[in-house]
């Protein structure tokens, strides 16, 4: 609700406020749901998956970031620049026609190799099944930490 409510022009200042004032048991859960409020992701959908990504060590998924490189420019749903990890919140109703579907691979295609790791999840693991996706995005973060060390990634281009 947070990230709606920016979306639709709540400052920032509003939820510094209500991270000050809280109180109580829920004052920890509160004051983190300000502090990482954005209204740049797109939908409910992609803000869950980006709550999962707080609770991961060394990953810095922001909404919306665009991505250019000499032959296309896009804006994954969530983007790490330095491990070079795009995340996909896809959903049946976004990709149910063949021209998405075709658009979004040929994307996936381009990340891929310009060296992005590309992760799509579906809404039904990231609403019912946060656990896996939180196991997927530690591998994710292992891995693509591993390939930086062993050089066999290029820094950011973003």
């Amino acid at each position: 609700m947070a990230d709606s409510a920016r979306r639709e022009g709540v400052g920032a200042s509003v939820f510094d406020r209500i991270a000050d004032n809280a109180k109580g048991p829920g004052a920890p859960q509160i004051r983190r749901v300000c502090r990482n409020s954005n209204g740049k992701a797109a939908n409910p959908f992609e803000s869950v998956l980006r709550a999962i990504t707080l609770d991961v060590p060394g990953l810095e998924a922001q909404p919306q970031v665009t991505i250019s490189d000499a032959e296309f420019t896009v804006r994954p749903d969530l983007v790490d620049e330095r491990l070079r990890v795009v995340l996909e919140a896809d959903s049946f109703e976004w990709h149910g026609k063949r021209s998405a579907l075709a658009s979004d691979c040929r994307r996936y295609n381009m990340l891929v190799i310009n060296g992005w790791i590309v992760l799509r999840f579906c809404y039904e693991d990231v609403m019912f099944h946060s656990d896996e996706v939180r196991r997927v995005l530690l591998a994710v973060v292992a891995l693509a930490e591993l390939l930086s060390e062993v050089g066999l990634r290029r820094p950011s281009a973003a």
